[in-house]
């Protein structure tokens, strides 16, 4: 099931890179990527549009003030069903 919002994207030459970096990693075996970057520098962006391309389900931790070891425990368990 993927969500069905529209995205109006312009691809610059350095996001279409990224963007390919991001798909070569999600084709490895145990592929795992931290983006790094300032807001509005389109990390969000690319790993939606990736997830997407790669037919991958996202899910997003949202870290807040009460964040505990025991809540990051249930979120993996969440995502591993």
């Amino acid at each position: 099931m993927y969500n069905t919002k529209q995205m109006n994207l312009l691809f610059f030459e350095d996001f279409i890179c990224h963007l390919l970096k991001f798909l070569r990693i999600l084709r490895m075996q145990r592929g795992n990527v931290v983006q790094i970057g300032l807001m509005g520098s389109g990390r969000n962006t690319i790993c939606k549009l990736g997830a997407f391309m790669r037919e991958y389900q996202l899910f997003e931790i949202d870290i807040t003030k009460g964040y505990k070891d025991e809540t990051w425990k249930e979120d993996l368990k969440s995502i591993c069903k």
